[in-house]
């Protein structure tokens, strides 16, 4: 991921922008959420939770602006996938509506002594946004790494169901839209499921250097 986002759930940490869609019907998310999930894996560092986040996931989004009932309907799909560096994953997210490519997003997430830290990118490859993942029960908690700008907070949850590990991702943004006379939170919730762990790079041989050829005329030059 803990409440996956999509990430890239997870996850996360995409879905600011959303708000300027049109609302469409949920009827397969909101069952899907409605699903009792009572199997958490064990996670009992940010090095598990770290692991747990890595690998390729696909799922859907709702989105809640205000109080308003109205809701956006998104399939996303987001990887975090072993980087070169130790204790980094690199990922990728891609949230569709309408069968449509509306966002993509690359990201960095980090492993730290004390924290997850999570980075994205925009097309021109500058960052635009950073968070740190802190443990709250058995959840993560991701808020913004500057910490001036609280006005967001993403809840990850990991679960098991019927042998598959799931991503629950409860995203949290306060924003000010004067041109829809809005104040107050946005909320997006969204659902992942892992469908494929990933592997980890398998380090490169080298080659070793060919063992240098006799002369032929050593033998003779030895007699």
């Amino acid at each position: 991921m803990l409440s996956l986002k999509k990430f890239f759930s997870a996850t996360i940490f995409l879905f600011v922008s959303l708000c300027i869609l049109n609302a469409q019907d949920l009827k397969k998310i909101l069952i899907v959420e409605k699903i009792l999930f009572k199997d958490r894996p064990l996670i009992a560092s940010y090095a598990d939770a770290f692991k747990f986040y890595k690998g390729s996931w696909q799922g859907g989004a709702s989105v809640q602006i205000g109080e308003s009932p109205s809701l956006q309907k998104l399939s996303i799909k987001q990887e975090f996938l072993p980087s070169k560096k130790d204790d980094v994953l690199d990922g990728t997210a891609k949230i569709y509506s309408n069968d449509r490519l509306f966002i993509e997003k690359t990201a960095k997430m980090t492993l730290l002594p004390d924290r997850l830290r999570l980075e994205t990118f925009g097309k021109n490859g500058k960052q635009d946004s950073a968070y740190d993942g802190f443990f709250s029960g058995m959840n993560i908690v991701w808020v913004p790494a500057c910490k001036f700008m609280l006005f967001s907070k993403i809840t990850d949850e990991f679960i098991f169901n019927s042998g598959k590990v799931y991503l629950s991702s409860v995203d949290q943004t306060y924003v000010i839209m004067p041109q829809r006379n809005f104040q107050g939170f946005i909320v997006t919730r969204s659902l992942f499921e892992k469908i494929e762990e990933a592997a980890e790079p398998v380090p490169q041989e080298k080659k070793s250097k060919p063992a240098p050829s006799l002369d032929k005329n050593y033998f003779k030059k030895q007699r």
